[in-house]
């Protein structure tokens, strides 16, 4: 057995006190036994020989008084023939009233016996044992005593043999309680330690298999029961572990293929948002050139068109990128400092041309002087767009509001209600939760084709959910309108933030363009060219970083995806060949993976395709003057 020491002292301690406290028992209980017995048998020859001596000297006064010397010595062998008295004695003085008689017959003339004033007779041995006086008294005048000389011997046997059966006795008991404590330990404590032992053994080697069953061994029938169903805990943990163990082999292929599937989904969509931004990157470049270019009346109304559609199949995408993102869990919440009124305001200002080519009324209700709150801002102002945009949709005649109230303050967060009112088309309220599934258009209520994918609200109920707040509608029926509310708590900013500024419109500075795509070639650099920048092109990152070597450059634009070399290895070969410069992504790609990929390597920031002249201007100028 492996115990620790101090569990084994423990164990021999107690088994060495409980025999020593037994053994104390019997003896203290031997001595009490033998005092008391003692005591017994002294009170009782003390009372017997009280009674006895007492009888002798009722009988002896008659022969004292005649002095007849042969029946006291007969009365005194009698007395010695019990055997705890060795020896008998009687003195007897005269009394006086004998001498008074005597002298009264001398006066008479009469004849007297000699006069005899003291009689002693004495059998036996009085040497020998213990003197106990008795005192004869005649009435109140004291006679004489009779002395007796007792035996203790006797008493002192009786007692020697109760002490010596009580200490046998209590060697018995003890050695009986020794015995039962034995077996106890024996067959009762010793499995016990026994099977925490090989629990402990099992814990220990719970790793390497299989856990063995505890062995049979003879013990009481409840300490057999303890181990039968120990065993059976142990078969079923057995059974337990080993379909634990395929399940879990089970669970690292699972995991293995939906780790598998997942790059193969990053990879897609990736893919996917390169080829399609790409083209709609040149399409909106294009248009924003043609755009400055003289163009008649027809032509601009035409050039709007294009421009809508592209707009609509730029919304369209974000919006299936973002789905995708929120249901694989790859979207986080960025605190920022920010001015939620302005915000607001810069919402509803993209929608206005939009609402006054409708013919529709307008009103925002913000209060003023608000501090500075932190929170994600871009999820924000997503969640409000889009309910701007479908207010805008959906409302023909009549008017759209946007209001903000605080329903909470506290000393470091205000929990805030942003409201939508519109008197649109209002939604029946079986549809009221519908709206706010994936791809649900409620086509079939429609009586004109409106575009869009479904999922803008679906998306928006999610970024709510992800910045702790929540989001619902509310509407009477068809033709009554609808509300759409979004509570979020934001904390206020404590520490001073500096507005943005206005959007610049000449930037100053030499730049490297690396970008593959022709089309996207010629639009980046005549927008970079129109904001007073120099610009230096390579097309591919072999040439990219051949030019960054060799020439000084106040901001390089690269594209993450190149023939030879990408974007990324560029940006992080002159790293570590110690180049300092701001480095910028100019990507179709918004995968969470490449953007935590491009700050690996280096990269100061991330511009997304498709971008405007302006968009583009405001990111620049915070690198370039």
């Amino acid at each position: 057995m492996i115990f620790k020491k101090e569990h084994i002292f423990q164990i021999k301690f107690l088994f060495a006190a409980a025999i020593l406290f037994s053994l104390a028992i019997s003896f203290g209980a031997t001595i009490w036994g033998t005092y008391i017995l003692r005591q017994e048998l002294m009170r009782e020859r003390e009372e017997t020989l009280e009674l006895l001596l007492k009888h002798t000297a009722e009988v002896l006064k008659p022969h004292l008084k005649l002095k007849v010397r042969q029946e006291i010595s007969r009365i005194l062998e009698e007395l010695v023939q019990f055997d705890f008295i060795n020896g008998a004695r009687v003195t007897w003085q005269e009394p006086s009233i004998y001498q008074d008689i005597r002298h009264f017959d001398i006066l008479l003339g009469k004849k007297s016996s000699p006069a005899t004033t003291t009689l002693s007779v004495e059998e036996g041995n009085l040497n020998k044992g213990k003197i106990i006086t008795f005192p004869l008294r005649d009435e109140k005048e004291n006679m004489g005593y009779l002395e007796v000389a007792v035996d203790d011997g006797l008493h002192q046997k009786i007692i020697q043999k109760a002490i010596f059966n009580f200490l046998l006795i209590g060697f018995l008991l003890s050695t009986l309680l020794c015995g039962i404590l034995y077996l106890y330990y024996h067959f009762v404590t010793m499995p016990i330690l026994d099977l925490v032992n090989h629990i402990k053994e099992l814990q220990e080697k719970s790793k390497e298999g299989n856990l063995k069953l505890f062995p049979k061994i003879l013990a009481p029938k409840e300490i057999e029961n303890l181990i039968l169903a120990f065993n059976e805990l142990i078969r079923r943990i057995n059974v337990s572990q080993e379909n634990l163990k395929n399940t879990m082999k089970q669970w690292r292929i699972e995991a293995y293929r939906a780790e598998q599937a997942s790059q193969a989904k990053t990879k897609f969509l990736a893919n996917v948002s390169h080829e399609i931004r790409t083209p709609i990157t040149t399409a909106l470049g294009m248009v924003e050139l043609l755009k400055e270019s003289p163009l008649n009346s027809e032509q601009r109304e035409q050039l709007s068109h294009l421009e809508k559609s592209l707009e609509n199949l730029k919304e369209l995408l974000n919006e299936t990128l973002d789905f995708a993102k929120l249901e694989e869990g790859a979207v986080f919440i960025k605190e920022e400092p920010f001015d939620l009124k302005a915000l607001l305001e810069e919402c509803f200002k993209l929608f206005i041309p939009q609402i006054e080519k409708k013919g529709l009324c307008y009103e925002i209700k913000i209060p003023e002087n608000l501090p500075q709150f932190l929170g994600d801002r871009a999820k924000i102002k997503q969640i409000i767009l889009n309910f701007l945009s479908n207010a805008v949709k959906f409302t023909e005649k009549g008017k759209i509001s946007l209001e903000a109230r605080p329903l909470k303050k506290g000393e470091n967060f205000y929990y805030w209600q942003i409201m939508v009112r519109d008197t649109g088309r209002g939604i029946t309220k079986e549809d009221l939760e519908k709206i706010f599934l994936p791809f649900e258009r409620l086509e079939e209520t429609f009586d004109k084709f409106y575009f869009g994918s479904g999922l803008g609200l679906a998306i928006s109920k999610r970024l709510a959910k992800l910045l702790g707040g929540k989001l619902w509608a509310e509407s009477k029926g068809p033709g009554a309108g609808s509300v759409f509310y979004l509570e979020i708590p934001l904390k206020v900013c404590n520490f001073d933030h500096k507005t943005e500024g206005s959007t610049p419109e000449k930037l100053s500075g030499k730049v490297l363009l690396a970008e593959d795509n022709h089309v996207n070639q010629l639009y980046f650099r005549k927008i970079l060219e129109k904001l007073g920048l120099k610009v230096t092109l390579a097309r591919d990152g072999y040439e990219a970083l051949e030019k960054a070597r060799k020439d000084s450059f106040d901001l390089l634009l690269l594209d993450i995806r190149m023939p030879g070399i990408d974007g990324l290895e560029v940006a992080r070969t002159l790293r570590q060949e110690g180049y300092s410069g701001p480095i910028l992504a100019l990507t179709a790609h918004v995968v969470e993976e490449i953007e935590k990929e491009a700050q690996r390597a280096g990269l100061d920031g991330f511009i997304v395709k498709p971008i405007t002249r302006r968009e583009l201007a405001k990111y620049l100028s915070k690198w370039l003057s």
